[in-house]
């Protein structure tokens, strides 16, 4: 457990990583998912009491699900826009080759 807490607190106490990850689209994205549904259900300057340990669980699953989707997502685009590359590095092999 000790170098867990290790790594977290010199994971946390680079600058330069956590301005990389803030900067990321997924971290951005997330953020606006966040605010969107704290300003939807009108708790923006109210405090949202839990019900219960369920519901907490349940907003944690939630959230965690939509991040892995975000970065799905973001895969894919990434992989889509790799493959695209590719295909128009290849068109233009073959057309030096034409000529």
């Amino acid at each position: 457990m000790g170098i867990i807490r290790f790594l977290m607190q010199y994971l946390m106490n680079n600058e330069q990583l956590i301005n990389k990850l803030a900067d990321s689209k997924p971290i951005r994205r997330s953020a606006k998912l966040i605010v969107y549904l704290f300003s939807q259900t009108g708790k923006v300057n109210n405090v949202y009491k839990l019900k219960s340990p369920a519901e907490a669980l349940q907003i944690l699953k939630n959230f965690a699900n939509n991040m892995k989707n975000e970065l799905k997502q973001v895969r894919e685009s990434k992989k889509k826009y790799k493959d695209t590359t590719i295909t128009l590095t290849s068109i233009k092999k073959e057309r030096l080759q034409k000529q």
